[in-house]
């Protein structure tokens, strides 16, 4: 697969009239095509590990790209200017807005799992509060493994989550948002106001509301939070027949994988006396 990829990527890979490189676009098409038969495969039990996992690199300027130019996570520097901006001011409202960054920070969850939560996806499973991520007619989710459970971090219920949920009682936790009828979605118009508040900062534009997702997974990785751990919570799926068997890792399990999550040196001041909550 390596050595079929390279040929992709060779200057004279493109056949018939237009000889030459195929664009960067194409080799990515043709990669991601095998990937899905190979997929397949390792459903049906044909594999047990796709050969093409993690493979769906491209050229730009001959050299085989990195994550540069992609999503990025937040860097430290970065989240500090976005905590210090106006959204965290003491009489900035505690809106959809306000909660989108902190909640991507420690749930790992997209942006439209997360946001379009009910009151009643936030209970207790043995004991431990959990943010449940099911698919609903309103709100289908992204892939299979999409679906999960995803222990609260202790640093949201510091942050007022409990009370949240309480003020949602039923429905939307963020009643605000409405349903897209274009896209389909509850944070399309979220996603953009989030947007422009991170240009606003003077932000790259490798980094959205979704490096969020990036900074989880690798607080995880740097916190030695094994793979099937990391893929459980971020709700991916590892490719191997093996996590197909068996009932799964434990609620508390999950919980002591959340709560290693932490951000060196940050802090949201909750402008409510002396009260600051560190995300350290």
């Amino acid at each position: 697969m390596r050595r079929f990829r390279e040929s992709l990527l060779a200057g004279d890979a493109k056949t018939g009239k237009g000889k030459g490189a195929l664009a960067p676009a194409t080799v990515r098409k043709y990669m991601n095509l095998l990937g899905t038969v190979f997929h397949h495969a390792v459903r049906t039990g044909l594999l047990d590990v796709s050969p093409v996992a993690g493979m769906a690199f491209v050229v730009r300027g001959g050299v085989l790209a990195d994550a540069a130019g992609k999503r990025q996570p937040f860097s430290a520097e970065q989240l500090r200017t976005l905590f210090a901006s106006r959204v965290y001011q003491k009489d900035a409202p505690r809106d959809a807005l306000w909660w989108l960054f902190p909640l991507g920070l420690y749930t790992g969850c997209r942006m439209e799992e997360v946001m379009a939560l009910r009151a009643e996806d936030v209970r207790e499973i043995d004991g431990i509060l959990c943010f449940v991520i099911e698919p609903r007619s309103d709100r289908p989710l992204k892939t299979s493994s999409s679906r999960r459970v995803v222990p609260v971090h202790d640093a949201l219920i510091d942050l007022g989550l409990i009370r949240k949920r309480v003020e949602g009682k039923s429905g939307l936790l963020f009643p605000e948002l409405r349903r897209d009828a274009r896209h389909g979605t509850y944070t399309a118009a979220l996603s953009k106001k989030a947007g422009r508040l991170l240009r606003s900062l003077g932000l790259s534009r490798t980094v959205t509301s979704h490096s969020a997702r990036h900074c989880f997974a690798d607080a995880l990785r740097a916190a030695k939070v094994e793979p099937e751990v990391r893929a459980r919570l971020l709700g991916h799926s590892l490719g191997s027949i093996t996590e197909r068997y068996g009932r799964g890792h434990p609620v508390n399990v999950l919980r002591d994988a959340v709560n290693v999550v932490r951000y060196e040196g940050l802090v949201i001041d909750l402008h409510d006396g002396s009260e600051i909550v560190a995300l350290v």
